[in-house]
């Protein structure tokens, strides 16, 4: 028997509410650096010390706005660390990942693999609601499958479609509806020109379309969509360099999720309990497919950029085999057409050492400037990140140098420098710092150390054998 589709059964199925997408790729790489280095940890000590630590990367806090940084948005929304039956609090494998990664987009993509309704981290009685309308779905593979399916018959889905049509729609969010059935039922309402757009009587735009406006953000925030705006209406379209990793969320479009919410028995208080901790392991864990989910400066950047100061515009071209990790590549490639512009001859004296470990920096080349300093040495560390806004102004953000590097600023003083590298789907920026031990001394930056080699002999303590 055909299934009958009928959009008018409108359900608004909410996510928790995160911040503007520039400040949550700004704060992602601060909630990861502050969780891993305090967990694990007792949850209370947990509380404090991360409400402590975040308090300087926001700006005019609260502690009603520190505590929602810590439970709604780096717990519940991004699964960044999870809480076991003893009260134990652990930085999920996904910050981890982040932390090693400085890929945002990454990030994003594995949060999304777990992405469903129902789920363990709505209240509980948004999660009854849920099942009592037998809400089952993967949403993002849903609507990947759905923009795949519509621009393969060439045409794009509007934001208002997309939320009338599959995030808004009672009977798509069941699993009742499948993608096929979906864009056909689309496309013959466009031919008909009926357009429909989410509403509630007594309620304005925000509340209407805010829920579906989370959604789509994140999934941007992934690197998978684009949002183009329009006269009339705001289009959502694939980033088709992401091509990979769209198909292999698509493939489980009409799968029915992995956690089964339905399991539990939600009127006894202690299967809400285990609901609440399975949940929380299973979010904080990765997607088996994690590694596939690497985001390549190409998919990123866009061919056309705005020159700025401090903007390198991208994508550059550059063999991604002959120097392995991207934002050295970047800065490699840089480096070397601003000395050729100075002097074509002195190209060779700028030298990657990205491989080369232990030196404290990744890149040698020279100043590069009229006078008798020209073919004076400068030694360059890259630390990057990928994200897909740019960054923010004022900007606030933080990353760690080795031993050897602050080592190598230390001997090197003026004439080193770190190059924070940006690869955003805006383009490419870097933000350059030079003498970060001066700017250190001055209070300009803070640093702290962040391991202690430690030697000893039998003078620093005893001796003991244990027996069993």
């Amino acid at each position: 028997m055909s299934i009958v589709f009928n959009p008018e059964k409108q359900y608004r199925c909410t996510i928790i509410r995160g911040k503007a997408q520039n400040e949550i790729d700004d704060l992602l790489p601060a909630y990861a650096k502050v969780i891993t280095d305090i967990c694990p940890c007792e949850k209370s000590i947990f509380i404090e010390l991360f409400d402590k630590a975040i308090v300087k990367y926001l700006y005019s806090p609260t502690q009603k706005t520190i505590a929602n940084h810590r439970t709604e948005i780096a717990g519940k929304l991004f699964g960044m660390w999870w809480e076991d039956e003893n009260g134990v609090v652990y930085a999920s494998e996904r910050t981890v990942r982040l932390m090693e990664s400085q890929d945002n987009p990454e990030f994003f993509k594995d949060v999304i693999t777990k992405m469903q309704f129902p789920n363990g981290m709505d209240k509980i009685q948004t999660t009854l609601d849920r099942i009592k309308h037998s809400i089952n779905i993967r949403p993002v593979s849903y609507i990947l499958k759905v923009l795949l399916l519509s621009e393969e018959q060439g045409f794009a889905l509007t934001k208002d479609e997309i939320a009338y049509y599959i995030l808004n729609s009672l009977e798509v969010l069941q699993g009742k509806v499948s993608p096929e059935l979906a864009v056909s039922k689309i496309i013959d309402r466009r031919k008909r020109k009926i357009f429909k757009r989410v509403e509630y009587p007594g309620k304005q735009g925000s509340y209407c379309m805010q829920h579906i406006t989370e959604l789509l953000n994140i999934i941007e925030l992934a690197n998978l969509i684009r949002h183009e705006r329009t006269k009339k209406a705001i289009i959502v379209r694939l980033n088709r360099r992401e091509l990979s990793v769209i198909s292999y969320f698509a493939e489980s479009a009409m799968d029915v999720p992995d956690f089964n919410v339905y399991s539990y028995n939600l009127d006894d208080s202690e299967q809400r309990k285990k609901l609440s901790y399975d949940w929380i392991k299973y979010y904080a864990s990765s997607d088996d497919k994690a590694s596939m989910f690497a985001t390549s400066v190409e998919s990123l950047t866009k061919a056309e950029e705005k020159e700025e100061p401090w903007h390198i515009p991208g994508p550059l071209g550059i063999d991604t085999t002959v120097i392995g990790e991207e934002g050295e590549r970047i800065v490699f490639e840089r480096e070397k057409g601003r000395v050729r512009l100075f002097n074509e001859r002195l190209v060779n004296k700028v030298i990657y050492f990205g491989k080369q470990r232990g030196l404290g920096y990744d890149i040698s080349s020279i100043r590069a400037v009229l006078g008798p300093s020209a073919e004076h040495a400068i030694y360059i560390e890259v630390k990057s990140t990928k994200r897909v806004t740019r960054p923010s102004n004022p900007l606030k953000d933080q990353f760690d140098l080795t031993r050897n590097e602050w080592v190598a600023a230390e001997q090197h003083k003026d004439n080193y420098f770190v190059y924070r590298v940006y690869i955003t789907n805006d383009g490419i920026f870097v933000f350059i710092m030079n003498d970060p031990v001066a700017l250190r001394d001055t209070g300009v930056i803070y640093a702290e150390p962040l391991k202690y080699h430690v030697e000893f002999d039998e003078k620093a303590g005893r001796l003991q054998e244990w027996k069993n």
